[in-house]
């Protein structure tokens, strides 16, 4: 069910935590939480201020890499995710045998996240929906060679692939 706003990123981590002993939940909607913001944090080290991207989306997705087992569905639209969110989600997808449907609307996805998604999604024989719309800095053509291979994989919904609509740029 949907979570509600204003999550942000130390949310989202907490949340990967308590999906990583989940095993009954299958949807999960985090639409408009800013998980993927910018996150400052200080090195122990030399006290000097670190900036870490996509840190909540980062761990949600390792999350889903091998501990959790029944999640189907998350929508993570406008998030501010970026490219080391998508980057992190293909490594999730390598090994996810669950997902079915991933909504990434309306981020900051450029054609580096893209792309990462895009060569995993040969290996990924689940994931039937993936939607990027929104992200108005991927390539058409990108958008174009991710929904022909949802549809060639035969992930579960293949039928529907992915959704696009981003502006080429």
């Amino acid at each position: 069910s949907d979570i509600g706003r204003n999550f942000g990123a130390s949310g989202a981590s907490l949340m990967a935590v308590a999906l990583a002993q989940n095993e009954s939940l299958r949807e999960v909607i985090l639409n408009g939480n800013e998980i993927g913001t910018t996150t400052t944090t200080t090195a122990a080290t030399n006290d000097e201020e670190v900036e870490e991207e996509d840190v909540g989306a980062t761990h949600l997705f390792q999350v889903l890499t091998t501990e959790n087992t029944t999640l189907e569905k998350i929508h993570l639209r406008n998030n501010k995710i970026g490219d080391k969110g998508a980057t992190a989600l293909a490594n999730a997808l390598l090994e996810n045998e669950t997902l079915v449907c991933v909504d990434l609307a309306e981020n900051e996805i450029t054609d580096v996240g893209a792309r990462d998604i895009l060569k995993v999604l040969d290996v990924n024989e689940t994931l039937g929906e993936l939607s990027l719309e929104g992200n108005g800095r991927i390539d058409v053509r990108i958008l174009e060679e991710i929904e022909r291979a949802i549809r060639e994989s035969g992930g579960t919904d293949s039928g529907s692939g992915s959704e696009s609509g981003s502006e080429q740029s």
